[in-house]
């Protein structure tokens, strides 16, 4: 993908190579038809029947939905703008949502952000959380990588969910949320996935805010992602079922994870969570995520 740096495709002027994946490629460009506005183009080499196909696709679908709703229900993610075919490759041009909460919180000396920082991000996520699965579909990879920062800071939707490949639609009633083999083994695999996924459960709503949960853990300095996959695999398992004694140092993290054990999967709240973070910590409805820009990047205390 790096040959296509310094190059022009469509009215794109693409400048560098943001990063590359198992799924494909992201790299910046400047859209010369809107006074060299910063955006990003996500492709994907095309294969025809191959899973990349499949994975454009599902996140095209993903886009094309959100685009048909409202702007307070669409503000919580990347703003599409439109998909080609270019040199055997398929491309999504989206608006550049600047970086990611997993590099912002490494610019940290404790390598963690504060409890009402971290209240805001799960507000925030959990919201578009429950967009996704009102038009449809899981999102099934959540992890700090795909939670954007946009600068300057949106005091509604501080948090921009990205990456939607993965992404799983609902089932109809008559069949059930499942997933097939090979996807199945693959979150099963990642460090992210919830505990019923990595039990070889069906998907269900609960398992997205399970990841999200994951994350906050780890921007409070609780690690949860273990080397060894047993070792994750426990880490989960007493989560569940010694969650008091998993969460001791972080009580007030106890209160949400049980409002989230609490409720039926099928008609999955997210406002009960967002509810349970805010009390947990105080946070005030005017608040938003407490940051300073340095050098030109941001950093969440």
């Amino acid at each position: 993908m790096v040959d296509l740096v310094g190059k022009v495709v469509k009215e794109y002027y693409v400048s560098y190579l943001i990063g590359e994946g198992s799924y494909g490629s992201i790299v910046a460009v400047n859209d010369m038809e809107e006074l060299n506005k910063e955006k990003v183009i996500k492709l994907v080499k095309f294969v025809h029947g191959s899973q990349r196909e499949k994975s454009f696709k599902t996140e095209l679908s993903v886009f094309r939905k959100l685009d048909s709703l409202g702007n307070s229900k669409r503000n919580g993610f990347p703003q599409f703008c439109e998909n080609f075919q270019v040199d055997g490759y398929y491309a999504i041009v989206l608006s550049d949502e600047g970086d990611n909460l997993n590099d912002i919180r490494k610019r940290n000396k404790n390598l963690v952000f504060n409890r009402k920082n971290v209240a805001t991000v799960g507000c925030a996520v959990s919201r578009s959380l429950s967009t996704l699965h009102s038009i449809g579909f899981f999102h099934a990879d959540l992890h700090e990588q795909n939670l954007m920062v946009p600068v300057p800071i949106d005091k509604i939707n501080p948090i921009k969910l990205i990456d939607f490949g993965l992404s799983k639609r609902f089932k109809t009633r008559k069949r059930r949320n499942c997933i097939d083999k090979t996807y199945k083994v693959l979150l099963a695999d990642e460090r992210r996935c919830s505990f019923n996924i990595a039990c070889g459960g069906d998907y269900r709503k609960s398992d997205d805010f399970e990841s999200l949960f994951y994350i906050l853990l780890i921007d409070l300095g609780l690690s949860c992602y273990r080397e060894n996959k047993a070792q994750r695999f426990l880490t989960k398992l007493k989560l569940h079922f010694a969650t008091e004694t998993f969460l001791q140092n972080l009580p007030w993290m106890t209160i949400v994870f049980k409002s989230m054990r609490a409720q039926n999967d099928d008609d999955f709240n997210a406002e009960i969570m967002i509810k349970a973070l805010k009390e947990s910590v105080e946070l005030l409805e005017e608040e938003t995520l407490d940051y300073t820009i340095d050098d030109g990047l941001i950093k969440i205390n």
